[in-house]
């Protein structure tokens, strides 16, 4: 269970700033 979360967090905050720029560039 520690696993699955702790290889979610790192999918997450990898995923995140491209999430994120991706949402920036549509509103833009």
């Amino acid at each position: 269970m520690f696993q699955l979360l702790l290889a979610f967090s790192i999918v997450w905050y990898t995923l995140n700033p491209y999430v994120v720029f991706g949402r920036y560039c549509l509103v833009v």
